[in-house]
């Protein structure tokens, strides 16, 4: 896959005027960036005011009430229950110890996050992870998940990550708990289709299929440099526009 490079403001605001696609339309058969819409009546919003920082565990309380709604009405997690404070200060603390952990603050208030998980145990995984993000319900579709996305990938270059997964929900026959715009938005990313795992998991008594989609950063070398953790590479987060 061709390393595919963060675009600028002007570019992102040029591909909110490409026609928006639902996940049912957004298929194997669709690929390549720049097909993302923001829904009828949405807008980009001016993110500059927007501190991109490392999550904290004190953060749990704020992240766990931007992710418990996706837990009860929506099938984009496949978790049936939302976990505990203390366990979502867990989670944070166990991916910093090799991935970046990002919350996005706008005026005091944490608005989404994005971070980075081990794609498998496996050693020769270890240029791989899997990526996912979250915002508040109101923060949707006006560039947020844009932002933090950049910034996470910057952060993953930098580990000398080379490969990204995105597992994705879907209801191919429509369901108002999956959003459809997760693909098209992965795709405008930078991200293609790799594979449809069907009727894979059972929630709201239906199952739901996961899409898998997949982007490359860097070069798939014949000699791989060990990835960084992100601990030996904290001091630097602030070159990328990030404060610790």
């Amino acid at each position: 896959m061709p390393f595919y490079a963060p675009i600028g403001k002007e570019q992102r605001l040029q591909q909110a005027a490409l026609p928006f696609l639902t996940c049912e339309e957004k298929t194997e058969n669709h690929s390549g960036p720049g097909e993302f819409r923001l829904p009828e009546g949405e807008c980009m919003r001016d993110n500059n005011d927007c501190l991109i920082r490392l999550a904290r565990p004190d953060d749990a309380a704020a992240l766990l009430e931007i992710y418990a709604p996706y837990v009860r009405d929506t099938a984009i997690t496949f978790e049936y229950t939302p976990p505990s404070e203390e366990e979502f200060q867990r989670r944070i603390l166990s991916v910093e110890e090799r991935y970046p952990y990002l919350v996005a603050e706008q005026h005091g208030r944490i608005a989404g996050y994005a971070y980075a998980s081990r794609f498998k145990e496996r050693a020769a995984y270890d240029w791989d992870v899997e990526t996912s993000i979250y915002l508040r319900m109101d923060e949707r579709h006006h560039g947020l998940g844009w932002l933090l996305y950049e910034k996470l990938e910057a952060v993953l270059r930098l580990q000398g990550v080379v490969n990204l997964h995105a597992c994705i929900t879907s209801a191919p026959d429509g369901d108002s708990r999956v959003p459809g715009d997760s693909p098209a938005f992965h795709e405008s990313h930078g991200y293609t289709f790799a594979g449809r795992f069907r009727s894979c998991g059972y929630k709201f008594g239906r199952w739901y299929d996961v899409i898998w989609m997949e982007k490359s950063l860097g070069e798939h070398a014949s000699h791989m440099k060990p990835v960084r953790l992100l601990p030996e590479i904290r001091a630097k987060l602030a070159l990328l526009g990030i404060a610790d």
